[in-house]
């Protein structure tokens, strides 16, 4: 495959992925409250040191994914194991998007069309994307990338305009102390939304111009979390941490009090840039889990992979563990229970990637 994607891509690709699905929460708020805000910079800016890991291990394999550079990097039986759970893993990934966007579309767009016309329809255009390969979406983000922002411009502008913006939701400043911001950042909010940039493993080797992958990616990474933190800020001024902590969708709840004369609520706008912004996070991921698996292979871009893969995705997406039923079962567990999901995701974001530098690194040394 022909590396060609190039810097506005890259940028609006992983601009558009950052911020994904956070449209869907007030991440942060059930711990932090009112200072969750700061917890979203506080986990940024630790994701730094988990960007440059991912940048330093593919600065080593510049022509590589995720899955050769384990192949490269470990015994044969573990790398293919550990290939195939990582395919495991984005597969899960995709898979929880995908069944609560399907969700999210049923309840708030199309409350009379059922779960399986929505879904069906759904992933055709994942489908049809991912089979046309990651070049076309990127240069796809690179189209919807400014519509977003267009949108991003309007939607805040109707909000701040009709004057349901209480500042003093946010106080006070660090009421509740220092501890439960950074607790509410790690490791919660370091490995979704920030520390899924591993996924970018899977991506980076088609970019045409290696040099700009790093200053590109920290800075879509760094505007990425700036958006996601205001619109945390505006979630907790409109709606107050109380409202915000138990809404189902806290943007929708707050498109729903805006009102300037006849415009009454924007809840289309809201739902397309929602849409739009998790496309940008299943798509991806569904990519990387199918890539995995035809790396491990060495098949290129193979039609049946995606078609079976995709397959998976509608039947799985009926699965106990998916939706909005799953995150609520998940939610109701003490505290330890929820602790084994973070160590998975731990182990895939952070763990794994690092000891791949590590010896990376070492057989660089031993060269």
């Amino acid at each position: 495959m022909k590396k060609n994607i190039g810097k506005i891509e890259l940028f609006s690709l992983t601009l558009l992925f950052v911020i994904g699905n956070t449209g869907l929460y007030a991440l942060g708020v059930d711990i932090a409250k009112q200072d969750a805000w700061v917890s979203i910079l506080v986990a940024m800016l630790l994701s730094y040191i988990l960007l440059w890991i991912y940048l330093k291990l593919q600065s080593y394999f510049p022509n590589d994914n995720l899955a050769l550079i384990i192949i490269k990097s470990v015994e044969k039986p573990i790398a293919y194991t550990l290939v195939i759970f990582y395919s495991i893993y984005f597969f899960y990934i995709a898979l929880l998007n995908f069944s609560m966007f399907v969700e999210f579309i049923r309840f708030y767009l199309l409350p009379q069309t059922s779960k399986l016309t929505i879904s069906i329809l759904l992933l055709i255009n994942i489908f049809y994307i991912n089979s046309l390969g990651i070049e076309v979406i990127a240069r796809l983000a690179g189209l919807m990338a400014p519509l977003f922002i267009l949108f991003i411009i309007i939607i805040y502008s109707l909000i701040f305009s009709s004057g349901i913006v209480n500042f003093q939701n946010l106080q006070p400043f660090l009421g509740n102390g220092i501890t439960t911001v950074v607790d509410a950042a790690i490791p919660e909010l370091l490995i979704f939304p920030f520390a899924d940039m591993v996924l970018l493993l899977m991506i980076w080797k088609y970019v045409k111009i290696k040099k700009s992958i790093s200053q590109i990616s920290f800075l879509a990474m760094t505007l990425g979390g700036i958006i996601i933190t205001f619109a945390l800020i505006i979630i907790i001024g409109v709606l107050g941490v109380n409202w915000a902590a138990i809404a189902n969708v806290a943007n929708m709840a707050v498109s729903q009090l805006i009102t300037i004369g006849y415009l009454k609520n924007i809840d289309v706008i809201i739902v397309i840039v929602l849409f739009l912004l998790g496309f940008f996070k299943m798509t991806p991921f569904l990519f990387g889990s199918i890539s995995l698996v035809n790396s491990l292979l060495n098949l290129h871009n193979n039609i049946w992979v995606n078609t079976i893969f995709s397959i998976f995705l509608l039947i799985f997406n009926y699965a106990p563990f998916t939706g909005v039923e799953f995150y609520s079962w998940i939610n109701s567990f003490d505290r330890r229970t929820e602790r084994i999901m973070e160590y998975i995701h731990i182990s895939f974001q952070m763990l794994i990637p690092t000891f791949l530098l590590i010896i990376a690194w070492l057989k660089r040394i031993r060269k």
